[in-house]
């Protein structure tokens, strides 16, 4: 057995110091004790104290054996979180993990350009700062299609045109007409070649609905509204209301209102002085002048005849040409110079017809039938009938 006592007299040793080094799983007694120096012992345990990442130091104690610590740099998209040196205030990094200094893109300035209507503060910007853009108009200005500011409301617009010069006053919504500028004074029109053909002289006219006066050049006074009403008149002083009422007429003074009123026919419709209401009423008109028809279909039948008046529903002529026919009631019928008066009445020619088998005409809203007299006015002189049936 061996006693071994240290007095330790270093408060640091050093590599060159001497240690005893004892080995209790060796079988040899000579390798059970040795001496070593300190700094041999350091070569065969190598041991890390201290690695320095930044400005932050990483701490590694009680080293069992070597330690190896290696530091993975930051290459593009691997590694991320690891960053390479090399970096300086007047470089970025790239993203293949390589410190780069920027490249001069040549730009000077950022600036703002805006149509007239637009006022534009503070460009081009030269540095960080705000581009201001702001309306140069007034509230009764609008802005067109080019970005112009537009004082007159609607004329700046391609298919409207008011005319204000002179003494015209024209307004054309739709469009304008080709010889807007050298037309006449206070028309109107709205609609698809509405008054496309207007000219110099034209005067007053009022044309609503697509095609509506769409022939008229000279005519004054004439109002149209729906679609082709008064489509082919150049005359004056004519009123349709209704699509395609006195569609095809060229008279004068015409009254017509309702679809397909007194329509007429292409190229032959001349009547004039004509007052026509109801749907379909009169559609075949040609010469028919001074016609009167209230009722729908009523004198759908008359062509060239003309002074006749027919009141009711489908009321109307024996013959197209039939003239001075009177009519009151649902499908009456009377022949040139006939009367016929009551519902379903038919009266021939120069004859008159009061009520029918079907509808007889009564005094009163009793279903007693007229009897005994009946008094009638002939060209002013006044006559008493004795009434009685004519096969009794």
């Amino acid at each position: 057995m061996a006693i071994i006592y240290s007095y330790p007299t270093k408060a640091t040793p050093v590599g060159a110091d001497m240690v005893l080094i004892t080995d209790s799983e060796s079988t040899n007694p000579k390798n059970q004790t040795a001496q070593a120096t300190i700094a041999s012992i350091q070569n065969l345990v190598s041991g890390v104290s201290t690695i320095t990442s930044g400005n932050t130091a990483i701490a590694v104690s009680q080293p069992t054996g070597a330690v190896v610590l290696t530091s993975t740099a930051y290459s593009g998209a691997a590694n991320i979180g690891h960053v390479p040196t090399g970096g300086t205030g007047s470089t970025f990094l790239r993203g293949d993990g390589t410190w780069v200094v920027p490249t001069d893109l040549g730009l000077t300035s950022v600036g703002l350009a805006m149509p007239a209507a637009f006022a534009v503060s503070s460009s081009p910007l030269t540095s960080n700062g705000t581009i201001t853009v702001s309306g140069s108009g007034t509230t009764s200005q609008f802005i067109d299609g080019t970005g112009a500011l537009q004082t007159n409301s609607l004329n700046s617009l391609t298919d409207v045109l008011i005319d204000t010069t002179d003494v015209n006053n024209s307004f054309y919504i739709g469009d304008v007409p080709t010889n807007a500028a050298s037309a006449g004074d206070s028309n109107i029109s709205i609609g698809t070649d509405a008054l496309k053909d207007i000219n110099a002289g034209a005067n007053g006219n009022i044309a609503i609905g697509i095609n509506s006066l769409d022939a008229l050049t000279t005519g004054d006074k004439n109002i149209a509204i729906g679609q082709d009403a008064l489509g082919a008149t150049n005359a004056d002083q004519n009123t349709a209301v209704g699509n395609a009422a006195g569609s095809l007429t060229t008279g004068n003074q015409n009254t017509l209102i309702g679809y397909q009123a007194a329509l007429g026919s292409e190229g032959a419709s001349t009547y004039s002085e004509a007052t026509v209401v109801g749907h379909g009423a009169g559609s075949a008109m040609t010469t028919a002048t001074r016609t009167t028809l209230v009722g729908h279909n009523a004198g759908d039948t008359i062509a060239a005849g003309a002074s006749n008046t027919l009141v009711g529903y489908g009321a109307d002529v024996t013959g197209a040409g039939d003239s001075r026919a009177v009519t009151v009631g649902a499908n009456t019928i009377a022949g040139a110079s006939g009367i016929a008066i009551g519902a379903a009445a038919v009266a021939p020619a120069s004859e008159l017809a009061l009520g029918s088998a079907t509808s007889p005409l009564t005094l009163n809203a009793s279903t007693r039938a007229i009897s005994t007299y009946l008094f009638v006015t002939v060209n002013g002189v006044r006559y008493t009938l004795a009434l009685h049936t004519e096969n009794p």
